[in-house]
């Protein structure tokens, strides 16, 4: 069984929502009155609120444009830094997860038991031969 989304018109909303901006009433009770949920009340007052924000701002003036114009483009400026400062520098060292293993070849002599396995200063892994 499925149930029917209920709509609600405009001046439904409109009407609800300033009861709660223009009251002393919370969104819970109003909600209640009106017999919907909430949460539906609720965001329908933050929409509105972030509408009705939006539309009270004032344009931005000639010198404020230019000093957002300079921010931005300062802001870039470090984000390309940041990116390049987070780049790893190239060194001769590898790192111990970079390693590679070097085997001596032994052109098919001897068993692969005669060989020992030896670390050097540099974390570089080397397989030795016993010399007999």
């Amino acid at each position: 069984m499925t149930r029917r989304r209920r709509q609600f018109s405009p001046e439904f909303k409109e009407e609800a929502i300033r009861m709660v901006l223009e009251g002393e009433r919370t969104v819970a009770s109003v909600a209640r009155e009106f017999d919907i949920n909430a949460s539906t009340l609720g965001s329908w007052v933050n929409r509105h609120r972030i509408t009705s924000a939006q539309e009270e701002r004032p344009p931005v003036s000639g010198p404020e444009r230019a000093r957002i114009r300079e921010l931005e483009r300062e802001n870039a400026e470090l984000r390309e830094k940041l990116i390049f400062l987070k780049k790893r520098p190239p060194s001769s060292r590898p790192r111990l997860d970079d390693a590679r293993q070097v085997r001596a070849d032994r052109r098919g002599e001897g068993l692969s038991f005669d060989r020992e396995d030896v670390r050097l200063a540099g974390r570089v892994p080397l397989g030795l031969l016993r010399v007999a």
